[in-house]
């Protein structure tokens, strides 16, 4: 599946992968994968490749951020309900 959205303008300051995070309206059995997920920015973002936060049992490779920083790239990322065993091993 691909999620392309052009946001019209609208300042954005950070990418948000969760899943019905809101009082706990899903509860997931396996983990739950984003793959190949870029990121483009109009102006050169440094601190674009940075995980500011994640649950405790999730896994993200290292985000690349292109040389023009204006293009930051995951190859996967694997959110896990706590509790849960995990489903996939944190690789590539």
């Amino acid at each position: 599946m691909a999620f392309d959205k052009d946001m019209g303008g609208a300042p954005q300051y950070w990418a948000l992968f969760a899943v019905e995070v809101w009082d706990k309206a899903v509860t997931t059995t396996e983990d739950v994968f984003f793959t190949d997920t870029v990121m483009k920015f109009d102006k050169a973002a440094p601190s674009g490749r940075q995980v500011q936060d994640m649950g405790p049992t999730d896994w993200v490779s290292p985000p690349r951020l292109s040389k023009d920083q204006k293009t930051c790239c995951v190859s996967k990322i694997i959110l896990r309900e706590e509790g849960v065993k995990a489903t996939s091993p944190d690789a590539l």
